[in-house]
């Protein structure tokens, strides 16, 4: 009998333990992939940080929709409404698809950098990710899924603008990684650069960045299971997609990556592993005093040049290439 009770009590302890990590990897899902309430704000900002920032930002928010933007409707692979803002530009150099990043908005994390844009003359495509703003969704897949979607922003882009003018796709955060987990899908011919700002590497990776900060340290197979749970409950898993092994492929599209030295959420360390995976044309701004994100708004000229520049090298390879395949 004393074999038999301690047998149930280590099946039951067993039970218990497997209990707790199942209901905790699922809880990790829920808190950090599904959709937040109506009513909730976004994404909580570290204050401190971007409050001296908030008149520019606000500033380039108003002007941007003081515009009248369209607001414009697809449908994503798997059957969700996604919208965005569309304002045209006079006398166009090119067009751009702009994915903000995590539980964000595409006036907030590019509100700045918008007049710019628009002024040199570009069209803006401006959507909400899924799961935010005014797009469908209930979860969040950290660039999995939104690649997808981005690369049918680009194909309205190219159809609505032409494909004679060329096409940028440009992301902050996790738009970064999206848009980086694009170029392993079919994009549209006119297609001439990527501008990736404060992106990570994986989502695995900056998911187990920020467990550890939170739990201390998070165990990987606790992770593993959250992975599966994802998968389960929002089609998309922690390892689904790995920008280096991506960059690697990609020998045609050449890459601006940028990225802030003091970056406390997406460690610069990630864009630094993915400059040097990209096998194409690439070029690194690296701010020295910008938190996340923060680096055109605290260099906007230096920024607007490397912008300016990247676009003049962009069209010359473009040309280049056209001239190669007639």
């Amino acid at each position: 009998m004393p074999l038999i009770r301690t047998v149930l009590t280590v099946v039951l302890t067993l039970a218990i333990l497997a209990g707790v990590c199942f209901a905790a990897a699922a809880l990790a899902v829920f808190l950090i992939a599904c959709r937040r309430r109506k009513g909730q704000e976004a994404f909580t900002v570290n204050r401190a940080i971007y409050e001296p920032f908030f008149p520019q930002m606000d500033a380039g928010k108003e002007w941007f929709l003081s515009r009248d933007p369209e607001t414009v409707s697809i449908t994503s692979a798997d059957g969700l409404r996604l919208s965005a803002y569309v304002l045209p530009a006079k006398e166009a150099k090119g067009m751009l698809v702009l994915m903000h990043g995590y539980r964000a908005a595409g006036t907030r994390d590019f509100s700045c950098v918008l007049p710019f844009y628009h002024h040199e003359g570009y069209h803006i495509v401006l959507p909400d990710q899924r799961a935010c703003g005014r797009s469908e969704g209930t979860y969040i897949t950290f660039g999995v899924k939104e690649r997808e979607d981005c690369c049918l922003w680009a194909e309205y882009a190219a159809n609505r603008f032409g494909t004679d003018l060329p096409l940028y796709l440009d992301g902050i955060s996790m738009g970064a990684a999206t848009v980086l987990f694009a170029l392993e899908r079919p994009l549209p011919e006119n297609t001439a650069g990527i501008i990736a700002d404060s992106g990570y590497t994986s989502p695995m990776a900056i998911i187990e960045k920020v467990a550890d900060e939170v739990l201390g340290r998070c165990p990987k197979a606790l992770l593993r299971l959250s992975s599966h749970f994802a998968g389960f409950l929002a089609g998309f898993r922690f390892e689904d997609c790995h920008a280096p092994s991506i960059l690697k492929e990609n020998t045609t599209l050449p890459i601006l990556f940028a990225h802030g030295e003091k970056d406390g959420f997406v460690p610069k360390e990630m864009t630094l592993l993915n400059h040097a995976a990209a096998a194409a044309e690439k070029q690194l701004i690296l701010s020295p005093e910008a938190e996340h994100g923060l680096g055109f708004l605290m260099e906007p000229e230096r920024y607007q040049a490397a912008l300016l520049a990247f676009f003049v090298r962009a069209e010359t390879l473009r040309a280049a290439v056209s001239e190669k395949n007639r």
